[in-house]
């Protein structure tokens, strides 16, 4: 029979094997978490795709409004001394100036937590790799 006692080969194989067994549970979890940062990443990058097209189509709209609206542009002219065709072009560039801003914020942003996930996911191919507790199908199956 199995002796229970700690310096027995039984015992040390049930206990490298329940060691595996964790080892295996953490790497999966570690390449699931890896996958979920990488997709808040684009989720961030999307979002200010989003965010850039929001700001353009809300350019747009407020240069239509003006054009509708001839007290507006009376006024603009008389106070400021800006002629219309100087207000749309003030802001469609001022539009286009903070929706490529916006933008680049976001995709730097989504850039830099997506490279944190790529991080991460390398280091637990090092550690799976090294890892003298997992046989070789192991390895295989936990970085797949």
């Amino acid at each position: 029979m199995f002796s229970a006692s700690p310096g027995s080969p039984p015992y040390i194989m049930v206990r490298i094997m329940m060691t595996s067994q964790k080892l295996r549970r953490r790497y999966r979890s570690g390449y699931w978490a890896g996958s979920l940062i990488n997709a808040v990443g684009i989720l961030i990058t999307l979002c200010g795709i989003v965010l850039a097209v929001a700001v353009v189509a809300f350019g747009i709209r407020i240069t239509e409004l003006m054009t509708q609206n001839q007290d507006v542009l009376d006024w603009i002219n008389a106070n400021l001394h800006v002629s219309a065709s100087q207000q749309y072009t003030a802001v469609g560039s001022m539009t286009a100036l903070f929706a490529a801003i916006l933008f680049l914020l976001f995709w730097l942003a989504g850039t830099f937590v997506s490279a944190l996930a790529q991080i991460l996911k390398a280091l637990l191919d090092t550690a799976v790799n090294t890892s003298p507790l997992l046989s070789l199908e192991e390895k295989q199956n936990a970085i797949r």
